[in-house]
């Protein structure tokens, strides 16, 4: 009985033991790496789930892997991604890259990439019409694609926003057309084309931002084209 006892206990301290030993070699598996991004507010990801806002703690559990950080800042940044493993700091700043485009423009959600349709009054004929067009849009534009006046047609050349070396960039032009040539109801319609562009210029995407003066000539000429 004494040896039975003897050996109940034995066993019972192995499994303690082994239980200790556990949680010693689990609690020393993780390596935490404290995140100071900038931007202050960005939000932290790891892995594509959301670890915090702001100085963040992430835990990383096993030495094998590698974990995706993503610091995804307020608008005016781009996204920085980067990895991170158990060599990797205990503290790591990570700066989000600047988006000079976001800057150079302003937002024009009602506007950007729709045609708009512009009255003009009776009693301007399509030759006046189209030196108002031309004196309010010239204000803004001063590279043109195509400029016929016989078809009162424009298509400005395309104007960048933001920085060489962006990730993305922002590029923009004007296009004027006549809708309705009838005198007694005359439109034109005006088009602000907003694009971002890659580094080699293609495009990735249409955005509701454009500069100021665009803005500008459009209600420029809405109103000349009324009065």
């Amino acid at each position: 009985m004494d040896a039975q006892r003897h050996n109940c206990f034995g066993t019972h301290f192995l499994q303690l033991a082994t239980v200790a030993l556990l949680i010693t070699v689990s609690s020393g598996c993780t390596h935490t790496v404290k995140i100071i991004p900038t931007p202050a507010t960005s939000e932290i990801l790891l892995d594509q789930n959301v670890a915090g806002q702001g100085v963040t703690s992430v835990k990383l559990k096993s030495k094998h892997l590698k974990y995706e950080l993503t610091v995804v800042p307020p608008p005016g940044y781009f996204t920085k991604r980067t990895m991170l493993d158990f060599d990797s700091p205990k503290s790591i700043h990570v700066a989000a890259p600047k988006d000079h485009s976001y800057y150079d423009t302003v937002e024009g959600a009602d506007v950007c990439n729709k045609w708009i349709t512009l009255k003009v009054a009776k009693r301007y004929s399509d030759t006046e019409a189209w030196r108002k067009v031309m004196s309010s849009v010239s204000k803004a534009i001063a590279d043109f694609e195509t400029l016929d006046e016989k078809s009162l047609y424009l298509k400005s050349a395309w104007r960048v926003a933001g920085k060489r070396g962006d990730i993305l960039r922002t590029r923009c032009r004007i296009i004027v057309a006549v809708e309705d040539p009838d005198p007694d109801s005359m439109t034109y319609k005006f088009r602000i084309e907003s694009e971002r562009i890659d580094a080699r210029g293609d495009m990735i995407e249409k955005i509701p931002r454009t500069f100021r003066d665009y803005l500008d000539a459009l209600e420029t000429t809405r109103q000349r084209l009324i009065k």
